[in-house]
C-alpha cells in the first residue's frame, strides 16, 4: 500500500467472540506476513493500564492509549490484529484521523447469545460497569465489515470470509471490477451492492421511486468511504423504458460490466378471486420480462468471466396462494436462469440465481406477529435470514468461477419437515 502497515480492529461486546475470531484472523495474517502482531485488550490492560478502573472514563482512556501503540506499530510497517471493545465513537474516529490503513471489523452477537456464552461470568454475575448491561455503548455506525456471531458458522468459517473481503482475488484485466445492482437501496439488493464495495467493485445502485431511501444510502456510503465508488441511478424497472433509464443514467463509466444483479421485484397479494389483470402483468413484467430484457441490453457490456446473477424465491419452489403472481414469475426466473446459460456460453459469461426464503426487509416489516410465526415454524433454524447472509453468499456466487446455471437456496430450511 505506502509502506505502512494496517490496523484491523476488532470490536464487539464480551462474549461476541471478537477475540477468537481475531486470534484465527492473527493467525493466519502471520503466515502472510511476519511482521505481525496482536493486542489484545485482556491482555494489554495490564501491561500499561493497570492504574485504570472499568469506567467509561478509564475505558476510553485505556481505548486511546492502545491505538496510539498501534499508530506506532502501523507506522513501521507492521500490521496490527487489535481485539478491544472500545465501544467509543470517539476512539474509532480517533483511528479514522491518524492510521493511514485502518479496517474495522464489528463482531455482534444477540443479548441472548451473550448471556448464554457468558464464558467470563460477568453477565451472571451481574457486575457493575458491563457494556451493554449498565454502561451504555456507542455502536459503531460505518464499520468495514460486520460480523454476526450468534453460532451459525464457526470461527474458521467466518474467517475464511472475512479473507474473501480483506484480500479480495486479483480484479480482472482491465482494471476494476464494475457490477451493476437492480433494486439496490434497500434489502437485500443494498446489502449485495454494499457487499460488493466492500470487494474492490464499483457498484451502479438503482432505484424506482423512493428517492429517501437513496438519499439515506448516499450519506451512509460516502460515511464509509466509498464516495465516488458508486452510482445511483432513479429508473422505474417495472417499465420496459426503465432499461434505457438505467443504462444512460450510469453513464459510459459502466460500459464494461463484470457482475449484473437482477435483484429488482415487487408482488401482488390477494387470492385468484381479487386478481386483476393489471396485476399480473405488473408483477409478470417487473419480476420476469423487465430482467430478461435488461439482460439482453448488457449482454455486450458483459466481460468473459463475469456473472449474472437473478434474485429468485423459495417461493418459486414452493406454492403461495396468497402471491400467485409473485410464486409464478420466481418460478420463471428460475427456469430463465437455466436457459440463459446455453446464450451466455459464446461469451464465457456465467448465468446463476440466488434463491432466498423468508428474509428481514423492509417488505416483511408489517407482517402480523401471528403470520409471521407460522412462517417461522415453518423454517429449520426458525428465524428470517438477515440481508447480509443472502448479500454473502450471492458474492460468492458472482465470485465462483465454477458456478454456472446454479439456484442457490438461502432459506434455512424452510419447509423442512
Amino acid at each position: 500500500m505506502d509502506g505502512k502497515g494496517t490496523l484491523y480492529f476488532f470490536t464487539g461486546l464480551s462474549g461476541a467472540g471478537k477475540t477468537t475470531i481475531g486470534g484465527e484472523f492473527y493467525r493466519r495474517l502471520k503466515a502472510r506476513n511476519n511482521a505481525a502482531v496482536l493486542l489484545d485488550g485482556d491482555q494489554t490492560r495490564p501491561v500499561y493500564n493497570e492504574d485504570s478502573s472499568y469506567s467509561a472514563e478509564d475505558r476510553l482512556r485505556g481505548a486511546l492509549r492502545t491505538f496510539r501503540v498501534c499508530k506506532m506499530l502501523t507506522d513501521q510497517g507492521i500490521d496490527v490484529v487489535c481485539c478491544s471493545i472500545s465501544m467509543f465513537d470517539e476512539a474509532r474516529r480517533w483511528n479514522r484521523e491518524n492510521i493511514e490503513n485502518y479496517r474495522e471489523i464489528y463482531v455482534r452477537a444477540s443479548m441472548e447469545t451473550l448471556f448464554r456464552r457468558d464464558q467470563k461470568g460477568i453477565y451472571s454475575r451481574n457486575d457493575a460497569n458491563v457494556m451493554g448491561v449498565n454502561l451504555d455503548f456507542e455502536e459503531p455506525k460505518s464499520p468495514d465489515i460486520v460480523i454476526d456471531n450468534d453460532g451459525a458458522q464457526t470461527p474458521s468459517e467466518i474467517v475464511t470470509n472475512l479473507e474473501r473481503q480483506l484480500f479480495p482475488r486479483p480484479q480482472p484485466e482491465g482494471g476494476t471490477r464494475y457490477a451493476i445492482v437492480t433494486g439496490s437501496t434497500k434489502g437485500i439488493g443494498r446489502a449485495i451492492g454494499e457487499a460488493l464495495l466492500k470487494r474492490g467493485c464499483r457498484v451502479g445502485f438503482n432505484y424506482a421511486a423512493d428517492g429517501q431511501s437513496a438519499e439515506v444510502l448516499s450519506a451512509h456510503l460516502d460515511g464509509a468511504g466509498f464516495g465516488g465508488r458508486y452510482k445511483i441511478v432513479r429508473a422505474d424497472l417495472s417499465r420496459y423504458e426503465g432499461i434505457e433509464a438505467l443504462l444512460s443514467g450510469l453513464g459510459p463509466e459502466f460500459q464494461a460490466l463484470d457482475y449484473l444483479v437482477l435483484n429488482a421485484g415487487t408482488t401482488a397479494r390477494g387470492s385468484l378471486e381479487t386478481l386483476a389483470p393489471d396485476a399480473w402483468e405488473r408483477v409478470l413484467r417487473t419480476n420476469l420480462t423487465v430482467p430478461l430484457f435488461l439482460a439482453q441490453s448488457c449482454a455486450a457490456r458483459m466481460r468473459p468471466g463475469g456473472c449474472i446473477l437473478f434474485t429468485g424465491s423459495a417461493l418459486g419452489k414452493y406454492p403461495h396462494a396468497l402471491s400467485i403472481p409473485y410464486s409464478v414469475t420466481k418460478a420463471g426466473v428460475h427456469h430463465l436462469t437455466r436457459c440463459l446459460v446455453k446464450e451466455f456460453e459464446p461469451k464465457r459469461v456465467r448465468v446463476n440465481c440466488v434463491v432466498p426464503g423468508f428474509v428481514e426487509t423492509p417488505w416483511q416489516k408489517d407482517k402480523p406477529a401471528e403470520i409471521r410465526a407460522s412462517i417461522e415454524r415453518k423454517i429449520a433454524l426458525h428465524r428470517f435470514a438477515k440481508p447480509e447472509e443472502v448479500a454473502r453468499i450471492a458474492c460468492d456466487t458472482l465470485e465462483n468461477s465454477y458456478m454456472n446455471g446454479a439456484l442457490v437456496p438461502v432459506d434455512g430450511g424452510y419447509c423442512y419437515q
